[in-house]
């Protein structure tokens, strides 16, 4: 029995030994703040408002705007024909031919305007202008 109790002091002195041989247990380290960005969430935009872009469409030109001009537009001459449609010489500029057009035709100018000939008659020719949006009778 001397040797049991031998044996059992020393696993108890082991055992205390042990216990105090150890580190204290350490606290987990602390979490690094979160260094991802974060999404930047913008508020839900007004249904009633009105796109920059679009405002700036819808944007009434100020008075130092200066709109297309519009060429001097001479009208050369009309052929009527019995069996054919009525057409028309218009001259934009008298440096380079007139052109031919009948109803319908669609002239687009450099400066961005649109000539489309509305109608062409023995007695007049009239014409549309866009973005201007008005009718000149050549006659």
């Amino acid at each position: 029995m001397g040797r049991l109790c031998r044996a059992l002091a020393l696993l108890g002195l082991l055992a205390i030994g042990g216990a105090q041989a150890q580190p204290p247990a350490k606290n987990p380290p602390p979490k690094k703040p979160d260094t991802a960005p974060k999404p930047v969430v913008e508020p839900a935009s007004d249904p009633t408002r009105a796109s920059p872009a679009l405002e700036r469409e819808l944007a009434v030109p100020k008075t130092g705007d200066k709109a297309p001009a519009m060429p001097a537009l001479r009208l050369k001459g009309r052929v009527i024909a019995k069996d054919k449609p009525a057409a028309a010489l218009i001259e934009l500029d008298p440096k380079t031919a007139p052109y031919l057009v009948t109803k319908g035709t669609t002239l687009l100018l450099p400066n961005g305007i649109r000539l489309r000939v509305l109608d062409v008659t023995a007695a007049e020719v009239q014409i549309e202008v866009s973005p201007l949006n008005e009718t000149i009778v050549l006659r």
